[in-house]
């Protein structure tokens, strides 16, 4: 009862306001079989799973007109929840071997504010001295719908399961595909992500994904207009 408890509350000890490091691997889902079977699985790596929460999420990536943030190695996205909004600031660094590690910078807004009129906090100082205090314009937007599941240990909550799918939408063209990312949460030891990559590789036969979703739209944006290049 008190692990249950624990995940269904686990979005409330997030706190928006605040620096947070992910660490994640991603996997890619190309076969549409797979996504439902991971949904129904109750263990994995010997670790039970939660049943799964539906979020709909919808991710609008902004940046200034010459880029500044990209060039500086970040990114930038307005998250629209049915519970709220928020500003996200991410690095882009390169994953280490199969697995991500990310700051991001969150801070809940009210509504879709200009950035000079962001609350103070963290992202709104980064973003502004990225940006030289100049205006950020919409690039592309994804939607996902995510079902997030958590990984339990005997009286810890270890990870969550996400299960994407992503829309990318560029302009008037729609790219769609799947994929899974497994997120380590706070203070769980490193190796529970190296015991969940090696299940996800040798037991589900999961190739890894390496590119994030801004570098999967960004390169639908390339094909498109052709005026971007990615640096990795």
């Amino acid at each position: 009862m008190r692990l249950k408890m624990m995940v269904d509350g686990l979005q409330d000890f997030v706190n928006p306001n605040q620096a947070h490091m992910e660490i994640v691997a991603k996997f890619a889902l190309p076969d549409p079989g797979l996504f439902w079977r991971l949904q129904v699985v109750t263990k994995m790596a010997g670790y039970r799973l939660s049943t799964q929460k539906l979020q709909d999420i919808c991710d609008i990536y902004l940046d200034t007109k010459d880029d500044r943030l990209f060039a500086a190695g970040y990114t930038c996205r307005r998250r629209i929840l049915p519970t709220g909004m928020s500003m996200i600031v991410t690095n882009l660094n390169k994953p280490e071997g199969p697995v991500h590690h990310r700051q991001k910078l969150e801070v809940a807004l009210a509504a879709a504010l200009p950035l000079a009129r962001w609350p103070e906090s963290p992202a709104r100082e980064l973003v502004l001295k990225l940006s030289g205090q100049q205006p950020l314009a919409p690039l592309f937007k994804i939607q996902l719908t995510r079902l997030v599941r958590v990984l339990q240990g005997h009286d810890q909550l270890l990870a969550e399961l996400k299960l994407d799918r992503v829309s990318l939408i560029v302009n008037d063209e729609e790219q769609v595909y799947h994929e899974l990312e497994v997120e380590l949460l706070s203070s769980v030891p490193g190796q529970i992500m190296t015991d969940l990559i090696g299940c996800l590789q040798n037991e589900w036969y999961l190739p890894l994904e390496p590119r994030s979703k801004f570098q999967r739209a960004l390169e639908l944006l390339e094909w498109i207009s052709g005026d971007k290049t990615m640096n990795g």
